[in-house]
């Protein structure tokens, strides 16, 4: 799996090459872009098994390290990740909200706005 490292610490979650690639891509716009940060969210078992939400705030300054597997459990070279532009627009739009985006597709929301 796919990992992120930020600031030489690697998250303590493997992604798959899609949603790092589509990451990547949102990040690169949105630092060069804008000059801003935003979250990077999700929910996962610590080292304790206490199952946590973290959110991480990601900004320009951050050192961000995205490795990609290149090879599948058989040991065939995988293809390029086709980049999805409305999945990108949709990180892009996570960004602007507390929560950020979501890591994973469970997470539990450390809070929410009034309806």
């Amino acid at each position: 799996m796919a990992t992120l490292r930020w600031d030489q610490n690697e998250l303590p979650l493997n992604f798959s090459n899609e949603f790092l690639a589509h990451l990547q891509v949102a990040a690169h716009k949105r630092f060069g872009r804008d000059g801003r940060g935003f979250f990077l969210t999700w929910t996962y078992g610590d080292p304790d098994g206490k199952e946590v939400t973290v959110s991480r705030w990601l900004h320009p300054g951050s050192s961000l390290e995205f490795t990609y597997d290149v090879r599948d459990d058989s040991d065939n070279r995988l293809p390029p990740v086709v980049l999805d532009h409305g999945e990108i627009d949709g990180m892009l739009e996570a960004m602007e909200r507390p929560v950020g985006v979501r890591a994973t597709t469970e997470v539990w929301l450390t809070f929410t706005d009034r309806p």
